[in-house]
């Protein structure tokens, strides 16, 4: 037998030799050759929007009371930024619930924000709505869905309008007229306010703001403000709709009114009557005679009402159905004027009387405005005692952008007042009085308006005024006298012991820079220059008159509610400039 034998060598070289194209068939072989490649895939960078709760349920609440505010997160969970487009509400009773959010309008990778939901029922039922967030995560919208229950209040809410109408009258076309209506809660319970809106024929026509909200306590009121602008000679309805949770909801307010051309006038009355032959009271009887003519509203802003004969005239102008409501100064006449503000507080519904905002250092604006139409700007009081010997002014105006300007500062002044026997409303100097065509507001605009008719004459100035004490005004007349214009000053020369400090060292700086400043003695009996009034330019290209009740102090021209107005009637400006230039004449030089 033959044994054949192979080496270990050779063996291994066939092994190799087979086993080869296996390997590479299967590409498993350790040593051996591969063409293939690997391919790595990298996600784009995705944002996420997650939500801490889909859900907000409250608990039932008293119907006109807002439950505890309910807080979700809103969370990117995702790598990159989350784009928010918008965070609303929706659903069948949305005007019962209330949503803010502190999210903007994007949210970093990681980053969170809050949506903060509120309830308020407004009577006794079940109420459903959704918050709905639209963002840039997949998946969007998401939503939260918001439920509550309503249960009956423990009493009853009334709603009470102090007017169902506003007639705005005749309005020239593209100017404006506005008028206010009071809503009371007369009830026990909250009144909830679930909305306020126009609507009707010519609603574009019209307009309305309140401070009403969306809950109204018991014994509370607020204010509906409604304006009117008319586009065309025409007549236009429209209405505004309350609606509550009161007895007889919605109530509605009518509102009517008129385009057309009206033709501005302007009448200057002057205390005590500039001529002598016409009778010391005749100015003032032309104010009775203008509150007694209305046939709508009568609205007053007075910082001293002491003439009973013209509290009585208000008192039966509210007899016959005119609306009469009156702001009167707190902060430093509130004695004076309680008598008056009793007396219009029960002489039933058409009279009401409020004290002033207790924000300004006082409430020295004097107007008068009848039927919405016409207003009196002045500078006299309503003090009988003084009507024969005290200099002062008043302008009758029916420009209808002044007078809508007086009637919309009325409005926001008598609602942050302190009604009879209530409570102080907001109070503060955030609001901004429009300036109409013609008007000068103090704290807003008084400053820069009394040293710009100072500043910008260029040959004349007649002054009156009642005060010296503000620093900025002194220099730029000895400023104004220096430069050559002549300044004729007529005032009182008050004493130490009068309300007024003593203007000597004034009337001294500006004698020494060219002024002519001729006074009065402060008597009783004698000319008292209370008017506050200036014409510059008299006659010239460059002329600027105003009257009003802005005072030359500090307080006057940027802590208290003032009125002035620029006059442009050339027979009102020739009538204060005669005026004025008699009284100069009839002083002492200083």
């Amino acid at each position: 037998m033959k044994i054949l034998v192979i080496g270990s060598r050779m063996f291994r070289n066939v092994l190799t030799a087979i086993a080869l194209p296996l390997c590479f068939v299967l590409a498993g072989c350790s040593g051996a050759t591969s063409t293939a490649s690997t391919t790595t895939t990298t996600t784009p960078p995705q944002a996420g929007a997650a939500l801490s709760t889909s859900a907000i349920s409250f608990p039932t609440t008293t119907a006109g009371s807002t439950a505890t505010a309910v807080t979700a997160t809103l969370t990117n969970s995702g790598t990159a930024t989350l784009t928010i487009s918008g965070i609303a509400l929706g659903g069948t009773n949305q005007s019962n619930f209330g949503e803010t959010n502190n999210c903007g309008s994007s949210l970093a990778a990681g980053a969170s924000c809050t949506i903060t939901a509120t309830f308020t029922p407004s009577a006794a039922a079940t109420y459903n709505a959704t918050i709905t967030v639209t963002d840039s995560a997949t998946g969007s919208p998401q939503t939260i869905a918001l439920s509550g229950s309503g249960s009956a209040t423990s009493g009853s809410p009334t709603a009470t309008l102090s007017s169902s109408t506003i007639a705005f009258g005749t309005v020239a076309v593209g100017n404006n007229g506005s008028s206010s209506v009071t809503v009371s809660n007369s009830g026990t319970a909250a009144l909830a306010i679930s909305g306020i809106a126009l609507g009707g024929t010519n609603q574009a026509d019209f307009a309305q703001t309140n401070t009403c909200g969306s809950s109204l306590a018991a014994g509370a009121s607020c204010t509906i403000t409604a304006s009117f602008t008319p586009a065309a000679a025409a007549s236009y309805t429209a209405t505004i709709t309350i609606t509550d949770n009161a007895t007889g909801s919605p109530q509605t307010i009518a509102l009517t009114g008129t385009g057309g051309t009206v033709t501005i006038t302007h009448t200057l009355l002057v205390f005590p009557a500039a001529f002598p032959d016409t009778l010391p009271d005749a100015s003032v009887a032309q104010l009775y005679s203008f509150i007694n003519g209305a046939t709508k509203s009568i609205d007053m802003t007075m910082y001293e009402l002491q003439d009973t004969v013209f509290s009585g005239d208000l008192v039966a102008a509210c007899a016959k159905g005119v609306k009469v409501r009156v702001v009167l100064d707190a902060s430093l006449e509130q004695s004076s004027n309680t008598p008056a503000y009793n007396q219009l507080n029960t002489s039933g519904a058409n009279c009401s009387a409020v004290f002033s905002n207790v924000a300004f250092q006082a409430t020295h604006q004097k107007t008068i405005t009848v039927d919405n139409t016409t207003s009196a700007i002045m500078s006299l009081n309503l003090q009988t005692q003084y009507y024969s010997t005290t200099r002062d002014f008043a302008l009758l105006t029916n420009d209808p952008a002044d007078v809508a300007a007086i009637e919309t500062t009325f409005g926001m002044d008598y609602a942050a007042g302190t009604p009879y026997q209530g409570t102080q409303g907001t109070s503060d100097l955030s609001y901004v009085p429009p300036n109409g065509d013609d008007l000068i507001w103090s704290p807003t605009t008084a400053q820069a308006d009394m040293l710009g008719l100072i500043t910008g004459a260029k040959s004349t100035i007649l002054l009156e005024n009642e005060e010296m004490g503000a620093a900025n005004i002194v220099s730029a007349l000895e400023t104004a006298c220096q430069n050559g214009v002549t300044v004729h000053i007529a005032m009182v020369n008050s004493s130490t012991s009068s309300p007024f400090s003593d203007y000597s060292t004034e009337f001294k700086a500006l004698e020494a820079a060219g002024c002519g400043v001729k006074t009065y003695p402060d008597t009783t009996t004698g000319l008292y220059i209370h008017a506050k009034a200036v014409v510059a330019d008299f006659g010239l290209s460059t002329q600027k008159v105003y009257m009003g009740s802005i005072n030359y102090s500090n307080a006057s021209m940027t802590e208290n509610r003032e009125l002035g107005i620029y006059v442009t009637d050339p027979t009102a400006v020739g009538l204060l400039e005669t005026t004025m230039t008699s009284d100069y004449a009839g002083a002492t030089t200083f």
